[in-house]
């Protein structure tokens, strides 16, 4: 229930943002809210700008593990939080208009990021970059440009999504991927996936029991992308391409899909033997639904005869 007030002014010109409040953490930093009760940190003089202050940067975890739980911030002119330490914890936060959500860096040890809302995001939400083991989970972002950004340049470096939903007006999750796992995932925006994994061409990577309804499902730059389970859609039947594969090392064919409402359902692929183009018979309704209905075929349809896309139960 603890509330901080953030001046609009930095009267000490000091830190990375000489004009702008932030919290620098040369250490480790506890925030310990409670779901009914959060932490909240708000603008002082009621401010409704989108770069009122400069967030929190936890630099390091010489002195302990920093943790963030159960937080509301508000107005960050760049990331709400960042975190480059060895390891953290976060977990219910909610990031709201704000330039970017959370930015992981160089984190060692494997990072959670659970239960977290981001909601008008002007640039990208949820970032991260060189991390060995980041996992995103039971997360929404909406009204954002970019879901999720992910960059590595190590083939053993994790990125783990799951049951998270994504509304975005650009993409939904892009980047360069090592090891990556991306499962019971919504995407609703006009570029889907964008994936490129030139680190790892022989596997390890996968898009399973997802949901994407976009212009652009799926575009695969580079790398062998393990793709089944997975609606792909576009629910004005007016989309561009379904699966886009760019490599030209490979001409892969990708089974236990449903590809529908596209001008073309694959470039530079195939739709595999298993694979259909199904209205996938969505529940519907204001909001929109995703959920399948009782008389949608996509029921049967997964590799294990049972439920496509989001809420299909996966193996991983």
């Amino acid at each position: 229930g603890s509330e901080f007030q953030i001046s609009e002014k930095d009267s000490f010109k000091a830190g990375f943002d000489e004009d702008r409040v932030e919290i620098l953490v040369h250490g480790s930093l506890t925030v310990d809210g409670m779901s009914d009760e959060p932490v909240v940190f708000s603008p002082l003089d009621g401010s409704g700008r989108r770069d009122h202050w400069a967030g929190i940067n936890i630099l390091s975890s010489i002195t302990g593990i920093s943790s963030v739980r159960n937080a509301n911030i508000f107005g960050c002119s760049g990331y709400a939080v960042s975190i480059n330490s060895e390891k953290a914890y976060v977990s219910g936060l909610t990031v709201k208009h704000s330039v970017s959500g959370i930015r992981l860096e160089n984190i060692k040890e494997r990072i959670d990021i659970s239960d977290c809302v981001f909601d008008d995001i002007a640039s990208v939400a949820v970032s991260i970059n060189k991390c060995f083991h980041a996992v995103l989970v039971d997360s929404k972002i909406t009204n954002t440009a970019i879901g999720l950004e992910n960059y590595t340049d190590s083939a053993f470096d994790q990125t783990f999504v799951r049951r998270t939903d994504i509304y975005t007006n650009n993409t939904g999750i892009r980047g360069v991927f090592g090891n990556s796992t991306i499962v019971n995932t919504l995407i609703v925006s006009p570029n889907g996936i964008n994936y490129k994994s030139i680190l790892k061409p022989d596997g390890g990577n996968i898009v399973d029991h997802c949901t994407v309804d976009a212009n652009n499902a799926l575009i695969i730059d580079t790398g062998n992308l393990n793709v089944k389970n997975n609606i792909f859609v576009n629910t004005t039947s007016s989309g561009n391409i379904g699966i886009t594969y760019k490599d030209d090392l490979y001409y892969p064919s990708y089974n236990y899909n449903d590809i529908y409402g596209f001008d073309k359902a694959t470039q530079g692929c195939f739709i595999g033997t298993d694979s259909i183009e199904l209205d996938p018979c969505f529940v519907g309704g204001s909001p929109f639904s995703y959920e399948l209905s009782e008389t949608s075929l996509l029921r049967i349809n997964d590799e294990f005869r049972l439920e496509l896309g989001r809420y299909g139960d996966t193996r991983l």
